[in-house]
């Protein structure tokens, strides 16, 4: 929501709040959407290194779990 509405300092410090707790977790349906959001987001701050890497570990989340990412996908809320 944050990252919809110009606010993308405050979109990853949530994000990665949340990657923290996923990590904790360790479920790909967890882990899948911090690391694709914050792919998402750096792709936004033209951070393409960060958005390589982060597309990169969604990519692999899904592949170790024999997972469709485009089950996975959560798409934000917008006006």
């Amino acid at each position: 929501i944050h990252q919809c509405n110009g606010r993308p300092e405050l979109a990853v410090g949530l994000f990665h709040e949340a990657l923290d707790v996923a990590r904790e977790t360790g479920e790909p349906q967890l882990l899948f959407p911090c690391y694709d959001g914050l792919a998402t987001l750096n792709l936004d701050l033209d951070n393409l290194a960060e958005a390589e890497r982060y597309f990169s570990l969604a990519q692999g989340i899904c592949a170790q779990h024999g997972l469709d990412p485009e089950v996975l996908v959560v798409l934000p809320f917008l006006d």
